[in-house]
């Protein structure tokens, strides 16, 4: 939950800066900077993912040939295997990506045309 807290707050303050210091972009041209940082995060974080999980399975090949012979096998092992072979979710992030995306895109791209609505009307 910490993490996807953190994600969100970065790119929430990501946005906040882009708006402050590119106050002559269009709502569209800021939540498309946005949103590609969005989805290109979303990659990045899948991509280490996968390997954090690969790399503590490989502790577990004591001699390195790849395969995992019996006295390698334990419970931890067995725990890492399954978390490596069993996440679909890390594989599909390029897909589900896109949608979480273009969810993220009309999201910002509400909540600019308001604020900055809002702010217009306010001077």
């Amino acid at each position: 939950m910490f993490k996807i807290l953190t994600f969100f707050l970065f790119h929430i303050l990501f946005t906040i800066l882009l708006v402050k210091f590119k106050k002559n972009y269009s709502n569209t041209k800021i939540a498309l900077v946005a949103t590609a940082l969005f989805y290109i995060s979303i990659i990045v974080i899948a991509f280490v993912t996968t390997y954090t999980l690969k790399s503590h399975l490989d502790s577990f090949d004591l001699n390195n040939d790849g395969f995992f012979s019996e006295d390698e096998k334990n419970p931890e092992q067995r725990k890492a295997l399954k978390a490596v072979s069993s996440d679909n979710g890390r594989n599909l992030a390029p897909f589900t990506g896109i949608i979480f995306s273009i969810l993220y895109f009309i999201m910002v791209k509400i909540i600019l045309s308001i604020f900055r609505r809002n702010a217009a009307t306010k001077l």
